[in-house]
């Protein structure tokens, strides 16, 4: 995700969100590459879930964002599961997932 797509990702989560405490999901199994324009659009939405009560869950993320996640400290903001079926079973059964390494 570079600025471009991240914009459209702002857009997306604009139409679809249909209450701000609403838990999110992001699937980025298809996601390779994130740059600091895509991470100001997660972050953004973190603190607008958390500020609702919400939270924004991560799911198979890639090596690549994943060490952008750590290395700005960006990872305590989500909840990043191993994949999305893990993440869909945590959301479904309302408990904490084991640590998940993604």
């Amino acid at each position: 995700m570079d600025r471009n797509t991240s914009r459209q990702l702002e857009g997306y989560i604009d139409q679809v969100r249909e209450r701000l405490d609403q838990d999110l999901l992001f699937d980025l199994s298809g996601m390779t590459f994130l740059d600091s324009s895509g991470l100001v659009v997660l972050l953004a939405v973190a603190a607008l879930a958390k500020a609702h009560g919400a939270t924004v869950h991560l799911a198979a993320v890639h090596p690549i964002p994943a060490r952008l996640l750590e290395i700005t400290g960006a990872r305590e903001v989500f909840v990043v599961h191993s994949g999305v079926e893990q993440a869909l079973a945590f959301a479904l059964e309302g408990r904490l997932p084991p640590q998940d390494t993604a």
